[in-house]
C-alpha cells in the first residue's frame, strides 16, 4: 500500500508539471516555473491572463474574477482527496498566516459535481479559512475543467476505473500554486510540494506587492 501512495504521488506530481504557455514548452526551476533562462532577479513572468469566470464560493455566494482584486493564488483540490490536497491546503493555511493581509488565497475545487458550497465550507473549516481572505469555489464541472486547462493551463482528468479500484483517487490534478497579480495575469508557478519554490512564491508575493503592480 505505502508503494502505491507513492506511485499516485509520482502520478500527481507528473500532473502537476503539465503545463504549456503561449504554446511553447516551459522549463522548471526548483519548482517553479520560469521561460527561457532569465535570472531569478529578472522580472516576474507574464504567462497570459486567466479569463473571466463566475463561480460559487464556500458562502454560497457567486464570485466573478472580477472581484479579486491584489494579488491571489490559485491551488486546485477537491474534498474527498486523500493524497496530495491535504498537503497543498496545509500549505494555504500556513500562507495564510504568513502573506500579507491584501493577498488572496483561491482554492478551486476539480470535483464541482460533488464538491457543493456546503461540503466545502466544511472543508475549509479544518483549515480555519475565513472567507474573506481564503476562498473555496465550485460551478459547472465543464466551466471548472475548461478554466483549469484553457484558463490556467494545468492537467486535470479523471482517473482510470482500473486505478480506482486499486485506491486512487477519483481525479488527477497538478499541484502547482499559481500566482495571479491584480489584472489576472499569471506571473508564475509554484510546485507546492518544494520548500525552496514556496519560499519563491512568497518572495514574489512581496515583489509584486513593493512593485504596486495592480
Amino acid at each position: 500500500m505505502k508503494l502505491w501512495g507513492a506511485a499516485i504521488l509520482a502520478a500527481l506530481l507528473v500532473i502537476g508539471t503539465w503545463l504549456v504557455v503561449r504554446g511553447r514548452p516551459v522549463t522548471f526551476r526548483s519548482g517553479v516555473v520560469a521561460q527561457g533562462s532569465e535570472s531569478a532577479t529578472a522580472a516576474l513572468q507574464d504567462f497570459g491572463a486567466v479569463p473571466d469566470f463566475t463561480l460559487v464560493s464556500q458562502t454560497g455566494d457567486t464570485m466573478r474574477s472580477q472581484d479579486l482584486r491584489g494579488p491571489w493564488i490559485a491551488d486546485f483540490m477537491f474534498t474527498t482527496c486523500g493524497s496530495i490536497c491535504p498537503v497543498m491546503s496545509a500549505q494555504f493555511e500556513q500562507l495564510s498566516t504568513r502573506l500579507d493581509d491584501r493577498v488572496r488565497l483561491v482554492s478551486f475545487s476539480v470535483d464541482p459535481e460533488r464538491d457543493t458550497p456546503e461540503r466545502l465550507a466544511e472543508y475549509a473549516a479544518r483549515y480555519g479559512a475565513v472567507p474573506a481572505r481564503w476562498l473555496f469555489l465550485t460551478g459547472e464541472k465543464a466551466d471548472v475543467r475548461r478554466l483549469v486547462q484553457d484558463g490556467f493551463r494545468l492537467g486535470v482528468d479523471d482517473a482510470a476505473p482500473e486505478d480506482i479500484a486499486r485506491g486512487a483517487d477519483t481525479i488527477l490534478h497538478s499541484t502547482r500554486f499559481v500566482l495571479v497579480d491584480a489584472n489576472a495575469r499569471i506571473r508564475g508557478y509554484y510546485d507546492s510540494t518544494e520548500g525552496n519554490a514556496m519560499k519563491q512564491l512568497e518572495h514574489d508575493v512581496e515583489r509584486l506587492l513593493a512593485a504596486n503592480v495592480p
